[in-house]
């Protein structure tokens, strides 16, 4: 778990780990520079599976690589600390990992939750499994970084997360695993991911800029059939921008970046665009 002035959320991302129906886990929790409350109570989490590191702040890809040095399990399930898992996250996908032959990763459902842990809305509800490169390019239907368990072995081979990304390093990472390594699916809802004024998610210039830089990167390694993808693979990731862009509390740079987003969505894919319009348009009306 890394952490960066988490101090009002952190708490429950620990609970919900302490919750877990398989209990033979190790939490690596990585203070990330933090400024605020965040150290005050993770001392008063009282369990010694729960081991507390601090660093000068590296961001989240650097402290997630530290725990990633120190951990000794044969899977790593990364948790953001303002996210939630349920109680049988890591048992279904300990399980579903044994099920599908040369998986590297199991992921299962997202539910989109605000500050409070409202519900929002779901995820698109994959249900890939095996090689899912070409899926995954397509849309990023893993969601969030908090949802998957990975072979801690086929990680560490792969070099962890790439420390230039402060944003899209889950993807990118996902990426280089499914290249390599099949994928398994638990179809049932295993992490709730919280959308706040305060997350990453909502500074969308920064995130943008990150993903153009992973997508460098996951295209000059993609093998040849998945080069024509490139394209679905913006589509898709503007969509979401867009999105993002619409939900911000910050009217800063709104202005520019909706006409933008959208202009630049509908270039790469005016087909799912529109699809888009109808579901969103579909689910106001509901």
């Amino acid at each position: 778990m890394a952490a960066h002035n988490a101090a009002g959320t952190i708490g429950a991302a620990v609970e919900s780990v302490m919750r877990q129906t398989l209990s033979d886990w190790e939490l690596i929790v990585v203070d990330d520079g933090s400024t605020d409350g965040t150290g005050a109570v993770l001392a008063g989490i009282i369990d010694a599976r729960v081991l507390v590191l601090r660093q000068e702040r590296g961001g989240p890809s650097a402290a997630r690589n530290r725990a990633l040095a120190v951990a000794r399990g044969e899977f790593v399930a990364p948790i953001d600390a303002d996210d939630i898992w349920l109680p049988r996250k890591l048992e279904l996908q300990v399980a579903a990992m044994e099920r599908v032959a040369d998986a590297a990763v199991a992921y299962g459902w997202t539910d989109f939750v605000d500050e409070d842990l409202r519900p929002l809305h779901g995820d698109g509800r994959a249900v890939f499994e095996g090689r899912v490169l070409e899926e995954l390019l397509r849309k990023n239907f893993v969601a969030c970084g908090s949802n998957t368990l990975m072979r801690r072995t086929a990680v560490m081979d792969l070099g962890g997360f790439d420390e230039t990304l402060q944003a899209a390093e889950d993807w990118e990472l996902h990426t280089r695993l499914a290249a390599r390594y099949s994928f398994a699916v638990v179809p049932e809802v295993v992490v709730w991911y919280r959308r706040s004024p305060q997350s990453l998610s909502t500074r969308f210039w920064l995130v943008e800029r990150n993903f153009l830089a992973a997508n460098r990167k996951v295209f000059a390694a993609a093998p040849a059939e998945a080069q024509g993808l490139e394209g679905k693979t913006k589509a898709s990731f503007y969509r979401y921008l867009l999105t993002r862009a619409l939900h911000s509390r910050s009217t800063a740079g709104r202005w520019r970046a909706v006409p933008r987003y959208t202009a630049i969505a509908v270039w790469h894919d005016p087909v799912e665009f529109m699809r888009d319009v109808r579901r969103a348009c579909a689910t106001f009306v509901a």
